[in-house]
């Protein structure tokens, strides 16, 4: 995506429809992968890695809740960086931050730790979808 994007940005036309297909596209994946996870998880634990982490069967469906948000805001952090918006690409950052401060705080079991990391990556989210929606309102009023 990010060539593409890059180039159409460049030529000044619009990529908010190759970003808004990327993401859908990225959605259905890791969507698909998460409800596999919460579905089998201890089928792909014996799969991807045998039976000495069956342990981790309990912590895999929630964790895949982690990566599909993680995948989204690192699909928003390249669309930035292909629009030349690098203060808006470096919102992973934040994430990390309140991640890091997340998990000092609760780390008492992995449930906290990862719990701590949805949230982080959730606002991180959330903070990124603020200048997408503002691009779109403006591309909309444009039109």
């Amino acid at each position: 995506m990010l060539p593409i994007v890059s180039e159409k940005f460049k030529k000044g036309e619009n990529t908010i429809k190759l970003f808004a297909t990327a993401s859908g596209l990225t959605t259905i994946l890791a969507g698909t992968v998460s409800i596999i996870y919460w579905t089998f998880p201890g089928l792909v634990i014996k799969l991807l890695f045998g039976h000495k982490y069956i342990v981790a069967i309990d912590y895999l469906p929630l964790f895949s809740i982690f990566m599909l948000i993680f995948s989204l805001l690192s699909l928003i952090s390249f669309y930035f960086i292909a629009i030349s918006r690098f203060k808006w690409a470096s919102t992973p950052m934040v994430s990390a931050i309140l991640q890091f401060i997340g998990i000092t705080l609760y780390h008492d079991n992995l449930y906290q730790v990862i719990y701590a990391s949805i949230v982080a990556v959730s606002v991180g989210l959330l903070i990124s979808l603020i200048p997408i929606v503002q691009m779109t309102l403006k591309r909309n009023n444009k039109k």
